[in-house]
């Protein structure tokens, strides 16, 4: 299989084809926290299905909470592609929950404390100490298919997700399911 990077810039998208990880090894470790600060994993969030993972600057970062809520009128697709979305940042799960809570958003935040899984993905900015906005699409068995990474306020991928999210739905995943 073959992972597609989607770069934004404001004014055009890059799609190259770039390797995907190997076998899902990043899928599924790394400690993860839900919003009740239970352990979690990409795994554990996709049960099963292909997921989006929306990766925010950090709760704070209105652009990102506004992509994450952009998949919300799409929901009955996503359900009908067995695709799961969730934001993912550095941020504590106490503030990733008030965040949900207060701003009634549709989708999970994910916290990546030590940013390990953020790091891995070559997302994480050091100077910066938040990663970089991006969408990360993961297939029903765990691999890395695509990626959009530099997101602008502008940029409304949403349907080139689904559209992705369609194609990959008929690959047959030859490894048992995360």
């Amino acid at each position: 299989m073959q992972r597609r990077s989607i770069v934004s810039f404001p004014i055009a998208w890059v799609v190259a084809a770039v390797p995907a990880f190997g076998a899902g090894g990043t899928y599924q470790r790394l400690d993860l926290r839900d919003m009740q600060g239970d352990a979690t994993s990409l795994a554990a969030q996709a049960d099963g299905n292909a997921l989006v993972v929306v990766v925010m600057k950090g709760h704070w970062c209105a652009v990102c909470r506004a992509q994450v809520q952009r998949f919300a009128p799409h929901r009955a697709k996503l359900t009908e592609l067995h695709a799961k979305v969730i934001g993912l940042n550095a941020d504590s799960f106490r503030a990733n929950r008030e965040v949900v809570r207060q701003q009634a958003m549709d989708f999970p935040l994910i916290s990546d404390p030590e940013h390990e899984l953020l790091d891995q993905l070559g997302l994480w900015l050091p100077q910066a100490q938040h990663p970089m906005p991006a969408i990360v699409v993961f297939d029903a068995c765990g691999e890395e298919r695509a990626r959009i990474v530099g997101r602008a306020p502008a940029d409304r991928p949403e349907l080139r997700v689904l559209e992705l999210l369609s194609e990959i739905r008929t690959d047959k995943c030859d490894k048992p399911r995360a």
